[in-house]
């Protein structure tokens, strides 16, 4: 039986845009990680940040992404169809509760090279903390032989 799963060692370049109370920021950063296709037609993009391992979860029909960082305790899910989609996050202070309005989530890959691109705005109770525009862009980590 085949199995239809595989899993890439990729470089991953993160630009996100940042826009809160007007003040606009870019962080770009890159990283390396790990591409996985799973049986259920997922994938799952794995990184570390500040020594915290990252996993997103792109759902099979692709307008789904779920972010789990901090060990877990941070759970973003974005999802085009869900108007405030519940999340929480992991501070300083504790789990904080968040709202996730996904205005738009894109992921395109062939084998180990592709990007995701998700817009999206977060809110505390009724506040927005800002509006987000992410992007990420990978390819295949190519080995050196020295």
């Amino acid at each position: 039986m085949m199995r239809d799963s595989f899993k890439s060692a990729i470089n991953i370049k993160i630009a996100s845009k940042i826009d809160q109370a007007g003040e606009q920021q870019t962080v770009n950063q890159a990283v390396q990680g790990d591409l996985l296709l799973n049986e259920d037609h997922s994938y799952t993009i794995l990184y570390k940040m500040e020594n915290h391992l990252i996993r997103l979860e792109v759902a099979p029909e692709k307008t789904r992404v779920v972010y789990f960082g901090h060990g877990g305790r941070t759970v973003l899910v974005y999802d085009e169809k869900i108007d405030l989609a519940e999340s929480k996050y992991a501070s300083d202070q504790g789990i904080v509760d968040m709202l996730v309005k996904t205005e738009n989530v894109d992921f395109d890959q062939v084998d180990a090279t592709g990007s995701l691109h998700i817009e999206y705005e977060l809110f505390q109770d009724k506040d927005s903390l800002g509006k987000f525009d992410l992007t990420l862009q990978f390819s295949p980590t190519v080995s050196k032989i020295d």
